[in-house]
């Protein structure tokens, strides 16, 4: 009998702890449930209250974050326009439109020159009235027995191109330049001629004009009674000479290198008035001096102009 109520009180004591631990777990589970939403309600206010607190902070101070951009009103107003000013290059401009023009140096000597049509500057004129088509010019403008000297040639479009590596100083005959000069006046005849032959003493210079070499047979006459008067001759070829002076060119330094200025090449070599030669003999050679009425330029100047001259372009070279 003893043993049976023992059981039962043992029974009864596991029913009443069995309950009681399942009341406290449903009561505390019931706790947790409510306050899951206050919590939950209690973060995302501080988390909102976070991004405002940052929003804030960048509009009104930081000027490089994303959300100050061209769209946004509040950006427009607070960005520095002078770091916007300063990173946007200057528009170009176009190019001037430029005005294709002869040379005026060319132009105005021309202008100066008794035969020179205005109107057309490619037609270039010589002493005898011929018109050529003339490509390369060389410019003599003197001064005394001193010359400024300068080269043109033509280009595209008929226009004239003045290569300034050749302009130099240079010299013409003793008593200047002439339109009357003659045999032994020590003159440069004045006018535009044509650009003759190079000619050199040893060494072969550059050029694109024909040329001879001076040997010591090598002679032109500047006699006004010879037939051969202003003639380029090889005496040795000539059985029997008929003048009585010549330019023997292989014994002249100042004839180291040149060419020959077609100077007095017509049948008419004499002056009507007065039966006086024109003159002979007229080059344009190296000479550091004033000439006996050539035109002299450095042996450095020389072998730059005839490492420019072609016979194709048909040089001139006007004297004033």
């Amino acid at each position: 009998m003893k043993k049976n109520i023992n059981i039962t009180a043992l029974i009864v004591i596991c029913t009443v702890c069995f309950l009681g631990g399942f009341l406290i777990i449903f009561f505390s589970g019931s706790l947790l449930i409510k306050n899951i939403p206050s919590a939950q309600k209690n973060t995302t206010e501080s988390t909102s209250a976070k991004k405002k607190a940052a929003t804030t902070e960048v509009s009104t101070n930081d000027t490089s974050h994303p959300l100050q951009n061209a769209s946004s009103p509040v950006a427009t107003e607070n960005k520095d326009t002078s770091e916007i000013s300063s990173t946007i290059p200057e528009p170009t401009q176009p190019p001037a439109e430029t005005t294709l023009v002869q040379p005026q140096l060319l132009v105005d000597t021309l202008q100066n020159y008794k035969n020179y049509t205005t109107n057309n500057l490619n037609n270039i004129i010589d002493e005898n009235g011929k018109s050529h088509n003339c490509q390369q010019i060389i410019l003599v403008n003197s001064t005394g027995n001193m010359a400024d000297i300068s080269f043109f040639e033509k280009k595209e479009n008929n226009l004239w191109q003045q290569n300034t590596e050749l302009d130099t100083t240079g010299f013409v005959g003793q008593l200047g330049v002439s339109e009357h000069s003659y045999e032994g006046s020590i003159q440069t005849p004045a006018g535009l001629f044509s650009i003759g032959k190079a000619f050199y003493l040893y060494d072969v210079p550059k050029t694109d004009l024909d040329k001879f070499q001076i040997t010591e047979t090598t002679e032109w006459v500047d006699d006004p009674t010879s037939g051969y008067y202003n003639q380029l001759v090889d005496s040795s070829q000539i059985s029997s000479s008929n003048w009585t002076s010549s330019e023997k060119m292989y014994f002249i330094p100042s004839y180291k290198y040149g060419f020959v200025i077609n100077y007095n090449m017509g049948t008419n070599k004499y002056w009507e008035e007065d039966g006086k030669g024109k003159g002979s003999a007229i080059f344009f050679h190296c000479s550091e001096t004033p000439t006996l009425g050539c035109v002299g330029v450095s042996e450095e100047k020389m072998l730059d102009y005839l490492a420019v001259l072609d016979e194709k372009k048909n040089p001139y070279i006007l004297i004033q």
